[in-house]
């Protein structure tokens, strides 16, 4: 018994010090240690929600501890740069015979990503395409619900973003 406590108490303590030196997400890595995010750019369909992504943007930004967020692009190390490409929306359905019984829609967001070096001018990457879609339930107000699915829209699109620019080093 007190075998079996030992190696299992071993085991844990083994399992608990292997986590304590990962670390998901360093940026010490980084090609840039500031970062410039300019407003959104939109087309007339997408108004409103140009500027939640661009507060969204930085609120991600702002919670990576190895990269500062510069109000200023020409002091940034680099320029994130987030145009909207679509904003659209598609009956979704549970299966395919209940094509008449419509009881939700996909909101998809798509957006195009460019990161540029404000050194010397380069390109990390450029018109990388993201895309992010949220179940909206119809029920007796459909716009009330689209509208208050935009903040988790964009909260999943911003947290997307963010990985794309900070993960791929």
């Amino acid at each position: 018994m007190n075998g079996r406590l030992a190696t299992c108490c071993g085991f844990i303590v083994l399992c608990l010090s292997g986590c304590a030196s990962y670390h998901w997400d360093r940026g010490d890595h980084l090609p840039f240690s500031s970062i410039h995010i300019a407003p959104v750019g939109n087309f007339p369909a997408t108004v409103q929600v140009h500027g939640l992504l661009w507060e969204q943007l930085c609120r991600e930004f702002t919670l990576c501890p190895f990269l500062r967020l510069e109000p200023d692009g020409s002091c940034a190390d680099a320029t994130l740069a987030v145009e909207i490409l679509s904003l659209s929306q598609d009956v979704a359905t549970l299966h395919s015979a209940d094509a008449n019984i419509v009881s939700a829609y996909d909101v998809t967001l798509c957006v195009s990503c460019t990161l540029v070096d404000n050194r010397s001018g380069n390109s990390y990457f450029t018109g990388h395409s993201i895309c992010t879609s949220v179940d909206v339930p119809t029920g007796k107000n459909y716009v009330e619900c689209k509208y208050q699915s935009m903040p988790a829209l964009v909260r999943e699109l911003a947290w997307k973003i963010r990985n794309l620019v900070v993960a791929s080093w």
